[in-house]
């Protein structure tokens, strides 16, 4: 198991740029960054970036969400730099919990899942900028400059949000049957629909993730921890409180429509 530096970081190395006072005393930088990412190459290529910069400033580092929260909490990054999916979670649920602290950083994921269908989900949360790691080091300045003021960056590399960032929780509930194997006669006895009517809801669900069938949209609904797993391959809607009064109402007019025409 990798061990978590969840310490402040050290200075940088000597010779490294940082922006000098006209009296050529160091001054102080302008924007602390956190760099949380559980790859070691991809995590010393961020750190590396952050310190050659003469604006930026590295506190810390962290490879699990539970110690990022921890980093955060002490140091009150201005910044967040970090991946989508995390060992023990995701940036989704970091940004959630580190609402709740004085800090409030800016956050830009970096991110090999770099879709438009993530950066609606992080857009949903507050996460400022989405980028591909495939995006040059310019964008990723770029990027962390913009969320110290925050503002998102929609330049080279930026993901564009979808426009529905998230399934409701009707969709999530069909999907979470298909991610668990069940066919569709068997969602349909399961929770009580009719069979066209869930297969409506898939049809929506893939749609609206742009996933090429239903076995890639339940893939994507799990990647984008919209499933929660339940153990021995079963799944279940990870937020049900998406579940609003006119999901509802829309579900018992879809469900009349579908019995009348079977």
């Amino acid at each position: 198991m990798t061990v978590i530096d969840a310490r402040p970081a050290t200075p940088p190395a000597a010779g490294r740029r940082r922006a000098d006072r006209g009296d050529g005393l160091r001054a102080r930088p302008e924007v602390s960054v956190v760099v949380v990412e559980h790859e070691p190459l991809t995590r010393a290529a961020m750190c590396d970036l952050v310190v050659r910069h003469p604006r930026l400033c590295l506190a810390g580092t962290a490879v699990t969400a539970a110690h990022a929260f921890q980093l955060i909490a002490s140091v009150a990054p201005a910044v967040v730099v970090t991946d989508l999916f995390l060992p023990d979670g995701d940036a989704c649920g970091l940004v959630l919990q580190a609402a709740g602290t004085p800090a409030r950083p800016g956050v830009v994921v970096v991110t090999d899942f770099a879709t438009a269908s993530a950066a609606a989900v992080c857009r949903s949360v507050g996460i400022l900028t989405c980028l591909s790691k495939s995006s040059r080091a310019e964008s990723v300045v770029a990027a962390v400059l913009a969320a110290s003021t925050r503002k998102p960056w929609h330049g080279p590399g930026a993901v564009a949000a979808g426009a529905q960032p998230l399934l409701n929780f009707l969709q999530t509930q069909v999907l979470a049957e298909v991610a668990s194997g069940e066919n569709n006669e068997a969602i349909a006895r399961r929770l009580g629909y009719s069979v066209n009517y869930v297969k409506d809801l898939i049809a929506s669900a893939r749609s609206q993730l742009d996933a090429r069938d239903r076995a890639h949209a339940a893939s994507l609904g799990v990647a984008l921890r919209l499933l929660r797993p339940l153990g021995q391959g079963r799944f279940a809607p990870a937020l049900p409180a998406l579940a609003s009064h006119e999901d509802f109402a829309e579900h018992e007019r879809l469900v009349r429509g579908a019995a009348q025409s079977e």
